[in-house]
C-alpha cells in the first residue's frame, strides 16, 4: 500500500495544483489517476467521487471515448462494492457509447465481455449469450485465437449451465481445435473439465472418466487449483451417480481440501452438503443391514 499511498499524494497535488489555476484539461487528467489509486487502496466511495467528476467533465467536453472509459471505471467499483445492477447500468451505457465510435473501438470487446459475465453471474444466460456472440464475432474478426477460444470456452460454460449439454460439446470441442493451435495447457485443462461435465449430463460416464483424467493431468501440471478442486468435486459426482459412495466421498474430501486451502466459499459450502448427504446416505444403507 505505502506505494499507492505516495501515488496517492503525488496525483493529488497535481489535481490542486490544476484547479489552483483553473487549467481544466490538468483537473481532467489528473482526476483518473487519483480515482485508479484510491481504487487500489480499496477506497471506492473516494475512487467514485473522482470517477463521476471527471465524467461530468468528459461529458461537457465530449470526449466520447473518454465518456466510455470513465464509465467502464464506474462500472468496476460497482462491482467491486457488489452492486451489479448499478455496475450493468453503467457498461451498458459505455456500451452504448462506444457503439459510435465503432466496431474497431479498443474498449468493445471489453465492455461487452464484461457485461456477458455480469449476466453470468444474474444467471441471466440469454442475455449474457447475446453478448457472448457479439465477442467471438470480432475476435474471429481480429484473428484472435486467444480471445475466440476464451469466447467458446464461455459460451460452452454457458450452456452447461441450461443443461444444453450437446451444445456444450460443440462449443468446447471448438474451442479445443483453437486452443491446439495457441498451446494454451491451462485454457486446454478448463475446456476438458467443461467436457466431462457435459458427459455427465448426457450419461456416458466411459467418456467422463476419460477427460476428467485428460483434465486433472494438464490443470496439475500447471498448479491450478480452482479447476483441480473442480476435477475432484466432478470425480465425486460421477461415482455419486454410479453408486460408488465410498470413492464419491473420498474424491469430495479431496476438492474440499483444496477448495478451503484456496477460499472458494462457494465450493466449499457445496461439498460439505455433499459429504453429509453421501455419509448419512452410508449411515443409513449399514444401519437397513
Amino acid at each position: 500500500h505505502s506505494e499507492s499511498e505516495k501515488a496517492l499524494v503525488y496525483h493529488t497535488s497535481a489535481l490542486q495544483s490544476f484547479e489552483n489555476v483553473g487549467d481544466n484539461q490538468g483537473v481532467l487528467s489528473s482526476l483518473r489517476p487519483v480515482g485508479i489509486t484510491y481504487q487500489m487502496l480499496c477506497q471506492y466511495d473516494k475512487a467514485l467521487e473522482c470517477y463521476n467528476r471527471e465524467l461530468s467533465i468528459q461529458q461537457q467536453v465530449d470526449n466520447k471515448t473518454g465518456i466510455a472509459a470513465t464509465l467502464a471505471n464506474i462500472a468496476t467499483i460497482y462491482l467491486l462494492i457488489g452492486q451489479q445492477d448499478i455496475a450493468l447500468e453503467r457498461y451498458l451505457q459505455a456500451l452504448s457509447v462506444i457503439e459510435l465510435l465503432g466496431e474497431d473501438h479498443s474498449l468493445l470487446i471489453i465492455v461487452l465481455g464484461n457485461i456477458a459475465n455480469l449476466y453470468m453471474s444474474l444467471d441471466e444466460y440469454e442475455e449474457a449469450l447475446t453478448y457472448q456472440e457479439r465477442v467471438l464475432a470480432i475476435c474471429q474478426k481480429r484473428n484472435d485465437a486467444k480471445g475466440e477460444a476464451l469466447t467458446l470456452v464461455n459460451i460452452g460454460w454457458n450452456y452447461l449451465q441450461s443443461k444444453q449439454f450437446e451444445l456444450v460439446l460443440d462449443y468446447e470441442f471448438r474451442a479445443l481445435q483453437v486452443v491446439e493451435q495457441i498451446g494454451d495447457k491451462k485454457l486446454k485443462g478448463n475446456i476438458l473439465l467443461h467436457i466431462g461435465l457435459a458427459y455427465t449430463g448426457i450419461g456416458k460416464y466411459e467418456e467422463v472418466l476419460h477427460y476428467l483424467q485428460q483434465s486433472y493431468e494438464l490443470s496439475d501440471k500447471a498448479g491450478d487449483k480452482r479447476t483441480n478442486a473442480a476435477i475432484f468435486k466432478a470425480m465425486g459426482d460421477l461415482f455419486l451417480i454410479t453408486g460408488e459412495k465410498e470413492q464419491a466421498n473420498k474424491y469430495y474430501k479431496n476438492a474440499l481440501m483444496i477448495a478451503e486451502e484456496i477460499h472458494l466459499q462457494q465450493t466449499e459450502y457445496e461439498l460439505h452438503e455433499l459429504i453429509a448427504h453421501v455419509e448419512e446416505d452410508s449411515g443409513n444403507v449399514s444401519e437397513a443391514l
